[in-house]
């Protein structure tokens, strides 16, 4: 008489499956950082663009907490907040290098530029005048980080720093809110109690 033997996969322990989770959420958040900052500048809104963020990061989030099914359920929205918040900051720093590029471009394509900038240093060696005027066209030519942060608002003013800083910080902390929020009103229906397999 024989006996089917049947075989059970293997379980994975609840340490390596929330490290499985946190690698995939992060190596996914990141790579929506980029394909969000390669997303024309006529849909990069204040404020919508990073809560749209917020909220496509929490779905794919969850996607993953359904697949990879972690141990950590109450605090799983705080977990996706943290890592929404690192795709945020990439995603700003990305776009920050993409400006950066164009200046520069845009500076090699005008040798005029270049002639001015270079006279500009000539003379700001002893006149204090020169010298501002310098360093605000260095900046133009290559600007810094801060610089882009006033870019991106100097539609609703000339905000010196640190507010163009302060409202990117909050933009930040809104996508972080929205993919929070996005995986707290989905948990219930992400961590349904699975079905028992009846034993024949």
């Amino acid at each position: 008489m024989m006996t089917e033997s049947t075989q059970t996969p293997p379980v994975i322990s609840s340490v390596k499956q929330n490290i499985l989770w946190l690698a995939s959420g992060l190596f996914s958040v990141l790579i929506l950082s980029l394909t969000a900052s390669l997303a024309p500048v006529v849909f990069k809104r204040l404020i919508l663009f990073h809560a749209i963020f917020g909220a496509a990061a929490g779905m794919v989030l969850l996607w993953l907490a359904t697949e990879i099914r972690p141990s950590w359920r109450k605090s799983l929205p705080a977990w996706g907040a943290g890592l929404c918040l690192l795709g945020a900051i990439n995603m700003g720093w990305l776009s920050y290098r993409q400006f950066q590029k164009a200046r520069a471009d845009f500076a090699a394509a005008n040798p005029r530029d270049a002639a001015l900038q270079s006279m500009l240093e000539k003379l700001s060696v002893n006149d204090p005048e020169f010298k501002a005027r310098y360093e605000e066209e260095e900046r133009r030519v290559h600007p810094r980080f801060q610089d882009f942060l006033a870019h991106r608002i100097s539609s609703l003013g000339d905000w010196k720093t640190p507010w163009p800083e302060v409202f990117w910080s909050v933009e930040i902390f809104l996508s972080g809110f929205c993919c929070a929020g996005t995986i707290w009103l989905k948990r219930v229906q992400t961590f349904k109690p699975e079905a028992a397999v009846p034993v024949h």
